[in-house]
Parts: structure tokens; C-alpha cells; sequence
């Protein structure tokens, strides 16, 4: 699996951070997948610990996963989101940087819609009706 694949895989879960950001700056799933070289991230049949465990990242994944994770420490979140994979994916440079920023998703817009969409949700949790 390559950074270009995990880019894909953010639009996986629609309600996430990384695909609501995604979605304001991209025309359509099937553009980004044509920048990346790729096409919609597969389901698995299963997420067991022995699918996982033979799982293989190049070294672009391996480095977006720890710009990920560099991403969630700058921001003082104690979990790694989507929006933290790309974060890190935004970070680490290379062609799914430049694919991103070619749409119109630059470092800089994706903190900014990343940063409004974590103020909506908090501001959604403080206003709604406990129970």
C-alpha cells in the first residue's frame, strides 16, 4: 500500500474529517483518484488482527503515517483521525501533495477546513441534548 492509496481510502468514510475537507476543495471522488493514479479504496471482507498483521506500507505510507501522527501531536489530539492522515499525507510532500494541491488542496486550505469542521462538530456536541 502507498501514500497514493491512503489518500483514497480517506474518501472511504464519507463522514470524516478528511473527506468533508476533501469534498469542499475536489470536484468529485473520480478527479482525485485520476490525480492519484488510483481508484476508490477496496473494503475489506474482514479487519481481523491477521489481516492487518499482512498489511505492507511502502515508505510513503510509512512516513504519511507518521506525519499522521506528528499532525495529531501538533494539534493536541489524543487520537489520529482521517484528518490527521491528510494532514500527514499534505505533509510529507512528493506526488499525493502535489496531487492534492493541483485540485486546490493546499497544506494551509486543508488545516483551515479541517480546523472549521472540528469547530462545528465541537459546537454541535455542546448543544446537543444529552441522553
Amino acid at each position: 500500500m502507498s501514500s497514493a492509496h491512503l489518500a483514497a481510502a480517506l474518501l472511504a468514510e464519507p463522514e470524516g474529517f478528511a473527506a468533508k475537507a476533501i469534498a469542499v476543495a475536489v470536484e468529485s471522488p473520480e478527479q482525485l483518484y485520476a490525480a492519484l493514479g488510483t481508484g476508490p479504496a477496496e473494503r475489506a471482507a474482514s479487519t481481523g488482527s491477521a489481516e492487518l498483521l499482512d498489511l505492507s506500507l511502502d515508505e510513503t505510507a510509512k512516513d504519511a503515517l507518521k506525519a499522521a501522527l506528528k499532525a495529531a501531536l501538533r494539534l493536541g489530539h489524543n487520537y489520529i483521525g482521517t484528518e490527521h492522515f491528510l494532514l500527514g499525507l499534505l505533509a510529507e510532500g512528493g506526488p499525493v501533495a502535489e496531487a492534492f494541491t493541483a485540485l486546490g488542496l493546499t497544506p494551509e486550505r486543508a488545516e483551515r477546513l479541517i480546523a472549521d469542521e472540528l469547530a462545528a462538530y465541537e459546537a454541535f456536541k455542546a448543544h446537543k441534548p444529552a441522553g
